[in-house]
C-alpha cells in the first residue's frame, strides 16, 4: 500500500471539515470514538450505581411512611397490630413485649425489619443491573456514529448506620462493557472492557447526597481499509449526585436533582501509524434531572425521568511531527424515559425504557435486580 503521510491524511481532514457540514470519520479517529464511548458509559455506569443504591422506588416512598426522611421509626399508623396484645393492660397487669413488631426497642435500629420488601434500605442488599443502548454519536462536522453497548453491573451495600433522622451507608460494584462502533462502514470497533468502584451516601431530612469513584479499562479492536490495529483505554472517574425527595402524598415522589462527574482517560498502544501520540482526554459533565415516583397498586411502582447532560471535553489530541488531527467533540444530549418496577417481599424486579436526543440519538433499556438480605 502507497504510504500517505500523518500530515497528508490530517490536512485532508482539516480541509473536508471546514467545506462540508458532515465529513467521514478517519480511521484516525478510532480511539477518539472510543474514548468519547467511554465517557458515556462512564455516564451510565455511575448514574445506574446510584439509582440501585439509592433503593427500590418502594423504599424510596416508605421514607416518607416511616415518619419522614431518613426516620429511624416507622409511623405508629403503619405498625402492625400485636396480635397477642390484651386490648386492656391495666386489667391483667402489664402486657408481654411482642419484640418482632419493635417493642422492646430494637427492631427499629434499622427501618424496613418486618415490614415489606419495599422497605428495603435497611439491610445489606445485592443488586444486578443490565443496559442495552443502540444509537449514533453525533460530533461537530463530522458524519454519525452507529453505537450499541452493553453493561452489566453487579453492586453490594452495606447495612446503614442510623441516628433519629439520618443514615449513611457504603458499597462497591463493577462490571463488564461490550461496545461496537461504525463509523459508516469507515472504521468498525468492537470494544471490550471492565471496571471496579466504591460508593458512599447519606441521606437527611428528605436530601440524599451519593459519591462514586470507579477505575476501568477498555481492550479495542479497530478495522478500517488501512488495516487493524488494537489498543488499550485506561480510565479514572468520580461522580456525585444531589437529590431531595418532594413528597407529594404517601405514595408520590418527586425528585430534582444534579449530577456531576469527572473522567480521565489514558491510550496505550494507538498506532494507527509510526510515532504517533495520543493527549489524555479529560471530560467534565454536569446533569441536573427530575424524576417522579408514585406508587400504581399492589406493590407495583412507576416513575417518569428527564435529563440533560452537558459535557465539557478538553484533550484527546491526535498528534504526529507538530500536526494534530481535528478532534471529536462529545456533544450535549437529552436522556428520558420510564421505569416500572415490582416488588415480592425481599427481591425487587424493575425494568426501564429511556430515549436519547441531541449528541446521542436513539434507545436504551435497562432490567435490575435486588435482594435484601
Amino acid at each position: 500500500m502507497k504510504h500517505i503521510s500523518f500530515g497528508a491524511l490530517c490536512a485532508a481532514v482539516l480541509f473536508s471539515t471546514g467545506n462540508s457540514f458532515a465529513t467521514p470519520i478517519s480511521h484516525l479517529h478510532a480511539n477518539g470514538v472510543t474514548m468519547n464511548n467511554i465517557a458515556v458509559m462512564q455516564h451510565t455506569i455511575m448514574l445506574n450505581a446510584f439509582d440501585n443504591f439509592d433503593g427500590t422506588m418502594a423504599g424510596i416512598i416508605s421514607r416518607h411512611a416511616n415518619g419522614g426522611a431518613g426516620s429511624a421509626r416507622p409511623a405508629e399508623s403503619d405498625m402492625p397490630k400485636n396480635p397477642n396484645a390484651i386490648e386492656n393492660p391495666d386489667k391483667y397487669g402489664e402486657m408481654l413485649y411482642y419484640g418482632e413488631y419493635g417493642d422492646d426497642g430494637t427492631v427499629f435500629s434499622a427501618p424496613g425489619r418486618g415490614r415489606s420488601g419495599g422497605d428495603s434500605d435497611g439491610t445489606l442488599a445485592l443488586w444486578l443491573d443490565w443496559q442495552h443502548a443502540w444509537d449514533d454519536a453525533k460530533f461537530n462536522h463530522y458524519n454519525r456514529v452507529e453505537s450499541n453497548y452493553d453493561l452489566i453491573s453487579l453492586g453490594f451495600s452495606n447495612e446503614p448506620n442510623y441516628t433519629s433522622n439520618h443514615y449513611a451507608r457504603f458499597g462497591g460494584f463493577g462490571g463488564i462493557a461490550l461496545g461496537r462502533e461504525n463509523a459508516k462502514s469507515v472504521t468498525k470497533l468492537d470494544e471490550t472492557g471492565e471496571y471496579v468502584g466504591l460508593y458512599y451516601a447519606q441521606h437527611a431530612h428528605g436530601l440524599t447526597l451519593q459519591i462514586a469513584g470507579d477505575f476501568g479499562a477498555m481492550f479495542t479492536d479497530a478495522k478500517s481499509d488501512f488495516g487493524k490495529h488494537d489498543f488499550t483505554n485506561l480510565w479514572l472517574g468520580a461522580g456525585a449526585k444531589l437529590s431531595y425527595d418532594w413528597f407529594l402524598d404517601s405514595e408520590t415522589v418527586i425528585q430534582p436533582g444534579l449530577y456531576a462527574g469527572y473522567t480521565w482517560i489514558n491510550t496505550h498502544g494507538y498506532k494507527p501509524m509510526p510515532d504517533v501520540k495520543v493527549d489524555n482526554f479529560h471530560v467534565f459533565e454536569v446533569s441536573p434531572s427530575l424524576r417522579a415516583i408514585a406508587h400504581v397498586a399492589d406493590e407495583w411502582y412507576a416513575s417518569m425521568s428527564v435529563r440533560y447532560v452537558f459535557n465539557f471535553s478538553h484533550g484527546g489530541d491526535v498528534r504526529n511531527a507538530g500536526v494534530t488531527l481535528p478532534d471529536l467533540e462529545l456533544l450535549n444530549y437529552y436522556e428520558y424515559g420510564m421505569t416500572v418496577e415490582k416488588t415480592f417481599d425481599r427481591l425487587g424486579f424493575a425494568a426501564s425504557l429511556n430515549r436519547h436526543d441531541g449528541g446521542r440519538t436513539g434507545w436504551a433499556t435497562n432490567v435490575r435486580m435486588k435482594y435484601v438480605f
